[in-house]
């Protein structure tokens, strides 16, 4: 057969082509996952348009937290400057205070031991207390006194 009795051909309107039915079927069903796919694409698109946006507001708070924290960072390191500077003075002061309470501690101890008398009789008496005060003495004094215990006493013993 030629085209032009091909196309001259009577078509048998009543009678389906063999699959036709199947094949629109096919095609409906295709064109329904093909709008159900723009659609899943579509819902896709919007859902990362959020997550861009989340994305750029959590970069900008993240920014400003790291601002601050380098802000309180140096902050942090300014105190601690000042923090050990201050303790420095501290431990000079503790022993400025120390020693004036042991040179306190060690005249008050003289004035209680010697008696009145001549200036050499309180001399040779305030040096023997002087003499009994040593430096080991003085480490214990102070050793009492940093770790909050009563101060010693000194007293005439009895002769």
């Amino acid at each position: 057969m030629r085209d032009d009795d091909l196309q001259n051909a009577p078509v048998d309107e009543e009678e389906p082509a063999a699959g036709g039915g199947e094949l629109e079927e096919a095609l409906l069903r295709g064109a329904a996952a093909v709008m159900a796919l723009r659609a899943e694409r579509a819902a896709a698109l919007f859902e990362r348009e959020v997550v861009k946006e989340q994305l750029g507001i959590a970069i900008e708070e993240k920014e400003v937290a790291l601002a601050e924290l380098e802000k309180t960072v140096e902050q942090l390191k300014q105190t601690e400057e000042v923090l050990e500077e201050t303790q420095e003075r501290l431990v000079l002061a503790e022993e400025d205070v120390l020693a004036k309470r042991w040179t306190s501690f060690v005249q008050t101890a003289q004035l209680d031991i010697c008696e009145k008398g001549g200036r050499r009789k309180m001399g040779k008496c305030r040096e023997a207390v002087t003499s009994i005060l040593t430096p080991e003495v003085e480490k214990k004094y102070r050793h009492c006194v940093k770790s909050g215990q009563a101060v010693p006493g000194l007293a005439e013993a009895d002769r």
